[in-house]
């Protein structure tokens, strides 16, 4: 349930962000111009397949392992996540070491399941061919498979010659052809879940006595990329950490570390449990109080002097403090944290517009008894 609602809120942030175009309206014409670094480029409505931008989407390129969705596609529809696969000579070794790979030996056996976790976030190339070989029979067999698959898709101008998208003439797509494969591969709830997860555990194997880790590195997903944009005329970068809570510190320091700004212009949103539901606080500076993620962020930078937009999520409860923290809201409380959210959204632009007294004076008000949280029952 809580995959599907962050699901939906991205949603419909992307059509608040891009609103249908009026009846006989080019759609979307009226966006600025995008500066796009990449060859080719193409943004799309999952949902509908409406093109929302595009950039040389039908010009042939080299995949790489974006080939991997084309594996994933197959595998997840032609076998269980509980196969096993046993590794053969030619799939281990008839890719270069110095490509991702997972270092799986000849006969090591493994589920599809952790195969395909190997290739999400690993990228493994070695893992890709197990997964060939298992739902293909061969490897050749595997790639003309994703060809067939292909054209189901409506992907009608892409050749695969292998399942991990190492360099072959041969192989190619557009960007048109992947967003039809990934539109196809999305409607199967267990390539979001595989393709969408930050970290894996593999357990030990019969030829490797230790667990093979692998983390995402994709930073549209981990959030670990840099987002600019601008508000009241001022840039600004929105970074959301994703190391433990209580290790926010590190990555904002990296952060400072890059950015070299000043230290007043750093402004951290966190939520509170020690303010009711539905306030926020907005503060030049101070201790952390009991927020072991805003004692990181001091430590780390040996300063308390930066503002901070507290939002609150406690109040009276009968739950113990873990059960409430890792807890969901409850129904009655949804609306109660959107608007807060929404509030201190407005409180940050106010700060940035008019400074941070305005905004203190504005913001910093109790709710009135009526919007307070509702007790327990």
């Amino acid at each position: 349930m809580t995959r599907k609602k962050r699901t939906a809120a991205l949603l419909a942030l992307l059509i608040w962000l891009f609103p249908p175009a009026p009846p006989g309206a080019s759609a979307y014409s009226d966006l600025p111009e995008v500066d796009i670094q990449a060859n080719s480029a193409l943004l799309v409505y999952a949902q509908t397949g409406e093109i929302l931008f595009s950039h040389n989407m039908r010009i042939r390129r080299e995949p790489a392992s974006i080939t991997k969705i084309m594996t994933a596609l197959l595998a997840l529809e032609q076998g269980q996540l509980d196969d096993t696969i046993t590794m053969s000579h030619d799939a281990v070794f008839s890719v270069g070491r110095d490509t991702s790979h997972i270092a799986l030996d000849t006969d090591e056996q493994l589920t599809l399941e952790q195969a395909l976790y190997a290739m999400a976030l690993a990228s493994a190339n070695d893992a890709a061919n197990g997964v060939a070989e298992r739902v293909g029979g061969t490897m050749d067999n595997f790639a003309a498979m994703m060809n067939g698959r292909a054209r189901e898709a409506g992907a009608l101008n892409t050749s695969f010659v292998n399942a991990h998208g190492l360099f072959d003439e041969n192989h190619y797509t557009t960007a048109y052809d992947m967003a039809r494969i990934t539109m196809a591969a999305l409607e199967i709830p267990a390539f979001a879940t595989i393709f969408s997860t930050l970290s894996y555990e593999m357990p030990p194997t019969n030829k490797q006595a230790e667990a093979r880790k692998f983390r995402c590195t994709n930073a549209m997903i981990a959030g670990n990329g840099r987002y600019e944009g601008v508000i009241a005329g001022k840039k600004v970068i929105f970074v959301k950490p994703q190391t433990y809570m209580n290790l926010s510190g590190e990555s904002i320091r990296e952060v400072m570390g890059y950015y070299k700004p000043d230290i007043e212009n750093l402004i951290v949103v966190y939520d509170d449990i020690d303010l009711p539901a539905g306030q926020i606080r907005i503060r030049k500076k101070g201790s952390a109080g009991t927020h072991n993620g805003m004692r990181s962020v001091i430590y780390q930078l040996q300063t308390e002097q930066f503002p901070r937009v507290r939002i609150g999520i406690g109040g009276s409860r009968k739950a113990g403090l873990i059960r409430f923290v890792t807890g969901g809201f409850r129904k009655e409380e949804i609306a109660l944290m959107e608007n807060a959210v929404e509030r201190a959204a407005k409180a940050i632009e106010l700060m940035l517009e008019k400074g941070i007294e305005k905004a203190m004076s504005e913001y910093n008000v109790k709710l009135s008894r009526a919007d307070e949280e509702p007790e327990n029952e």
